[in-house]
């Protein structure tokens, strides 16, 4: 054992063990945005994992890895404002807490589990539809995607992707169509860089999503379609010609969620929900009200702490979380004399 305690700089100098915990991260939790076990292990680093390996045999680890992602308490969008690092994992919370039995035992909320592919078909078969013949270049390389993304055990990705169908090689990358720009937007944000290094790999220069009926999108590398039309297409108060109405107002969003969650409808609370909404607009941002339906979805779901049962609950965490310069600054209330906080605060400009 002291032997083993020492700083590592190579992977291949691990014991066997803690080489096959540091891999298990790397390839369960990294690709999601996590920050991955890097080459060089510490000395601290090398005790913490052993420890860890003492606790629980490697099978329980993977499955403790494979829930970090799931968890918005590990993203960081609750009470904590850091993504988990696997120092993290591996030990306790500041209140004593081991973070893998919080993960195991439900006392933090977990995102559904997706449904896992059916093992006896392959990776790719079913997003070779009868316009894309199964021998495709575009087939066979998105089937070896797919087939990685199932060896690595990366579930929600394969859950989200399952839609999307390969449609050609062109200029050297894999034309991939999704469902809407909704989902391009999402497979953008989440994997574009893990799918992008798994064509690299096969020799492609990469990867382009295209949304059906959007002509141009073949041309332009995964741009969103533009939402603002050139000036003087429109009236003020007409919509751009591109632009949609919003699909689900807040209230509405809001009350079918609590309906989903707790069974019950939301009692809207005037003028504080109505002032919670515009905060929580305004740190939604491009996000919009999905992205506030999200978090309030899992704000439900949670226990003690993280627990959300308001929108004004919402807000409060969310802004007290974020980033300060991505705070929304508070409200003067109407009829209120100025005063030097105010400027300070940025409410008003100095003269």
């Amino acid at each position: 054992m002291g032997l083993e305690l020492r700083e590592h700089r190579k992977p291949e100098s691990l014991p066997v063990d803690v080489r096959a915990l540091r891999e298990s991260w790397n390839t369960q939790v990294a690709p999601h945005g996590f920050f991955p076990w890097g080459e060089r292990t510490s000395v601290q680093m090398m005790e913490d994992a052993l420890s860890a390996l003492a606790r629980h045999p490697l099978a329980v680890w993977q499955d403790v890895f494979a829930r970090v992602p799931r968890s918005p308490v590990c993203r960081g969008e609750l009470d904590s404002r850091m993504r988990a690092t696997v120092v993290w994992v591996l030990g306790w919370t500041r209140a004593g807490a081991e973070v893998a039995e919080q993960l195991l035992s439900g006392a933090w909320s977990l995102d559904p589990v997706p449904e896992a592919p059916a093992p006896e078909e392959e990776p790719g078969a079913a997003v070779c539809l009868e316009d894309v013949p199964e021998g495709t270049e575009a087939a066979r390389a998105w089937a070896r995607v797919l087939g990685v993304l199932k060896a690595r055990r990366m579930v929600e990705a394969l859950k989200q992707l399952q839609s999307a169908r390969p449609v050609t090689v062109e200029d050297g990358h894999l034309v991939v169509e999704v469902r809407d720009r909704f989902a391009r937007g999402w497979a953008e944000e989440h994997y574009r860089a893990v799918l992008q290094a798994l064509l690299v790999e096969q020799g492609l220069a990469g990867l382009r999503f295209i949304v059906p009926g959007e002509e141009d999108a073949a041309e332009v590398p995964s741009a969103p379609p533009a939402l603002v039309s050139e000036p003087g297409d429109t009236l003020p108060f007409e919509l751009p010609p591109q632009q949609e109405p919003p699909a689900e107002s807040l209230p509405d969003g809001v009350e079918r969620v609590f309906r989903e969650v707790k069974g019950c409808g939301y009692r809207w609370r005037g003028r504080a929900d109505d002032d919670a909404s515009r905060t929580l607009l305004s740190l939604a941002g491009a996000g919009g009200v999905p992205e506030i339906l999200r978090r309030l979805s899992n704000g439900l779901r949670a226990r003690f702490k993280q627990r959300c049962d308001h929108l004004t609950d919402l807000a409060r965490k969310w802004n007290d979380n974020a980033a300060p310069e991505e705070r929304a600054a508070p409200a003067r209330a109407p009829g209120r004399p100025l005063n030097n906080n105010d400027y300070e605060e940025g409410r008003v400009e100095s003269l």
